[in-house]
């Protein structure tokens, strides 16, 4: 097939692809109709006014992809795919503006085509002997020549796709991402899928729809009453919160009405409050107005005025998260999916498909559920919601569920504030287990509510907590980054650029959160060419076998481990030692190019030349004919949570030890759009990205309140913080003192106050009566004589009666008066 017009055009309109119905009735259609005089409609007929009997046509999808390539990505791009779903011939064109007669070809395979792509929905195309990519095109979409990668690869720079484009929002971009991403978003959907079944059927025993009529105000409201059994309750916090979807967040009105604790009356969807002798009209409204809407969702009747969308008829219409989660739990199976579509609706479902009459985001879900469902069959309503909402996260940036699973049930009540607000400072009086704590949370978080010991944890899990402790001399180069003194073997001083202990545990995380993303194919590929690397250095005789470049030079491996390898060159007049990367050196080997020469690698990364590059291709020489015995078949990761913890945050001077990462541990910049050169950036490798705090890393810090540094905490610091106060009485209640010694320390707290005229910031916490006996007798009390009293006296240093108060309070602890 051949001809001087080409013609590539899009099949998706009125929120639904055209191609099947294009192709069964032998036609193709631009759409637009009753638009005809929109600007775009205008644009784009007078395009189709010039297409001839004989044009061929191509029905075409533009997206971008990232993995599953069929070529290597080192870079990890994003490159504009476009895919012919459809070849054919136009027979007539029908001259109405609109409609062309097309002979579609019956046997064409549907097939990709990269890098230079159009995303107009109609594309003409004409032969330009100038454009070696537009006669590339031509021969591929009508002559089925393959595609030549290499030629694209060599000017990739041209082709990455912007972010735009990455984050365009359509159908056949959430089918393509679904398939990149499947490996991963189909068994979590799967596991989900499975819980809801036991939920939905648990709840429709416990609360079946004919229970609504005959609920009482009681059974329903959220604050009041027996808590733990009402409706709202349990669909917010307890058994239900995880059926469907979560609802947790936000004001306790989006269920109508609720007893507010601290004004002890009933309120409505905006605090305010309900009259006593209205209370029982507006709540049996509110159940009438429940039960309508519910069941006009259930037969999907949203022409029922319930669903307006003024929702003056209804206003459980504007409680979508709430309506949602129970049209889920009440419809057959295969109407809704468990995603609430009005939050980001404009920006990602309405894009997906618009609903312009009544029914709103409800219609919307029902029959997007079905549009995806039939496109991709085992895609049902059980497993869409996940896959929707993982895809709406990626298009917005949003992370709620991304790093920890919101399913997980965690054992501390403090691990879903520290998920939700990604920074916490435990402060508190001297002893109250802060630290005690945040190694209980740490545990619960990265075993996903196995154990909150951390004696319990295994290697890998241990691998995901990091502990420090700031004190005043501690700096910016044992934190984040620094120049170290270094002897090589030849005795001579030097310098080298080494990690702090923050960004040597950040860096793992940001591997973890990277491979995570990626697919399972492509984090095997990557695992076994790091396995062959590893596997031949192991049988490198290390300081003894020789290794040559091509001007003769020779080095040695001297040592390497999983991100380095030290070699040795002792005819280089300039640097003996140098630092090769394992990462670059994998890079290389799955970039799939039959390297030349030092000069071709750096060429094919777009880098400029550099020394390493020769010992680089030297070593890839040798490895890429290694034969790997064994595949490593545990590669496969998923983006795991990363704790870290620093114990008296406040004792270290914290703009000095932060510096730039002031802005990069901020809750709402995290990511690797939000990166930032290290002090020492100039000393990095040129084609090493910024540095970025990574969303599945989480930091607690602990301080004591009567601490002289607290008062120096950087106030640019705090904001970047949730402070949570730990009681003397939290703390006890927290490690299960025993109940006479639980006296015996409130005794000495309420002393400190009364008798020594102190805050509660000077109260003993827990910790210091942790697994002991009460000390009753003067003669028995090491805890008293040793630790106490020591404390008291530092306490009152400096008071003319300082005596006086500790003899006081020593009175009240042995309960003598």
């Amino acid at each position: 097939m051949s001809s001087e017009n080409l013609y590539f055009v899009g099949a998706h309109f009125g929120g639904q692809s055209q191609l099947s119905r294009f192709k069964k009735e032998g036609i193709w259609e631009l759409g637009w109709q009753g638009n005809e005089k929109n600007k775009q409609y205008i644009k784009m007929a007078s395009l189709l006014n010039k297409i001839e009997p004989g044009d061929p046509i191509i029905i075409k999808s533009t997206f971008t992809k990232k993995y599953n390539l069929p070529f290597n990505n080192p870079n990890n791009n994003y490159y504009s795919v476009m895919r012919l779903s459809a070849r054919g011939k136009v027979i007539e064109n029908i001259g109405d503006g609109h409609t062309l007669k097309v002979e579609w070809e019956e046997n064409f395979n549907p097939k990709d085509w990269y890098f230079y792509t159009s995303r107009e929905t109609m594309w003409q195309v004409k032969r330009d002997t100038t454009l070696h990519e537009i006669n590339d095109l031509i021969n591929f979409a009508l002559n089925d020549q393959e595609q030549n990668y290499q030629i694209y690869l060599k000017e990739q720079s041209n082709y990455v796709a912007t972010n735009e484009e990455v984050k365009e929002v359509s159908l056949d971009n959430f089918y393509v991402w679904y398939e990149e991403h499947k490996d991963v978003l189909l068994p979590k959907a799967k596991e989900g899928a499975k819980e809801n079944r036991k939920l939905q059927e648990d709840f429709l025993k416990d609360w079946p729809l004919e229970k609504l009529s005959s609920m009482t105000l009681d059974d329903y409201v959220i604050g009041k009453g027996a808590e733990n059994n009402s409706l709202c309750y349990q669909l917010e916090f307890g058994k239900y919160s995880n059926l469907f979807l979560g609802i947790k967040g936000g004001s306790s009105g989006k269920f109508g009405i609720y007893w507010h604790n601290i004004k002890e009356q009933y309120c409505g969807p905006n605090n305010q409050i309900i009259p006593e002798t209205e209370v029982e009209k507006y709540f049996n409204n509110l159940k009438s107005e429940l039960i309508e809407i519910l069941n006009a969702g259930i037969k999907g009747d949203f022409e029922s005025k319930f669903f307006n969308k003024d929702g003056q008829a209804n206003s459980f219409y504007n409680r979508p998260n709430v309506l949602t989660k129970l049209l889920c739990a009440y419809s057959p199976k295969g109407m809704y999916s468990g995603i609430n579509m009005n939050k980001f609706h404009k920006e990602v479902f309405d894009k997906l498909y618009e609903v312009k009459g009544r029914g709103g985001v409800y219609k919307q879900n029902l029959d997007l559920t079905k549009i995806i469902s039939e496109a991709i069959p085992e895609l049902d309503s059980e497993l869409l919601g996940y896959p929707l909402w993982e895809y709406r996260n990626f298009i917005t940036g949003e992370t709620e569920d991304e790093v920890v699973n919101n399913k997980s049930e965690f054992i501390n009540e403090y691990s879903n504030t520290l998920i939700n607000e990604k920074n916490i400072i435990f402060r508190g009086a001297p002893g109250t287990g802060k630290t005690f704590l945040s190694n209980q949370i740490a545990s619960d978080i990265v075993s996903n509510g196995r154990t909150d010991k951390i004696e319990e944890l295994d290697s890998e899990e241990s691998e995901r907590i990091c502990f420090v402790q700031f004190h005043p001399s501690y700096d910016y180069s044992d934190f984040v980054e620094g120049l170290r003194p270094k002897i090589d073997k030849q005795g001579n001083m030097g310098f080298k650029l080494e990690n702090g202990i923050f960004k040597q545990f950040v860096l793992k995380a940001i591997e973890n959160y990277e491979n995570g993303k990626k697919s399972h194919e492509e984090q095997q590929k990557e695992a076994d060419t790091k396995n062959k690397i590893l596997s031949y250095l192991d049988e490198v005789n290390l300081g003894e076998d020789v290794f040559e470049i091509s001007s003769g030079n020779k080095f040695y491996v001297e040592s390497f481990s999983e991100e380095t390898i030290e070699i040795n060159i002792p005819g280089n007049a300039i640097s003996k030692a140098v630092t090769l990367k394992v990462k670059k050196l994998k890079d290389i080997l799955e970039a799939g190019v039959n390297f030349k020469k030092g000069k071709d690698i750096n060429e094919y990364f777009s880098s400029h030349r550099r020394q390493e590059d020769s010992y680089y291709f030297a070593l890839y020489n040798k490895i890429k004919n290694y034969n790997l015995k064994d595949s490593n078949a545990d590669a496969v990761e998923s983006v795991k949570p990363f704790i870290f913890i620093i114990d008296e945050i406040n004792r270290g001077e914290i703009s000095k030890i932060f510096g730039e990462l002031f802005f990069s541990i901020d809750p709402s910049y995290r990511g690797n759009k939000q990166g930032v050169y290290t002090q020492y950036a100039n000393m990095h490798d040129e084609d090493e990205p910024k540095f970025y705090i990574p969303k599945n890393i989480y930091i607690i810090g602990t301080m004591n309140d009567i601490d002289r540094s607290v008062d120096t905490f950087d106030f640019a610091m705090r904001r970047r913080f949730t402070f949570i106060e730990i009681s003397a009485e939290d703390s006890a209640n927290a490690m299960g003192l025993n109940s006479k010694v639980h006296d015996q320390m409130l005794r000495l707290n309420e002393a400190i106050i009364t008798i020594g005229n102190l805050s509660t910031d000077y109260q003993i916490g827990a910790s210091y009566f942790r697994e002991i006996d009460i000390e009753e007798s003067r003669d028995e009390c090491p805890i008293w004589n040793h630790k106490l009293k020591p404390l008291l006296r530092d306490y009152f240093r400096g008071e003319a009666n300082a005596i006086s108060k500790v003899t006081q309070i020593e009175s009240r602890y042995f309960n003598e008066g």
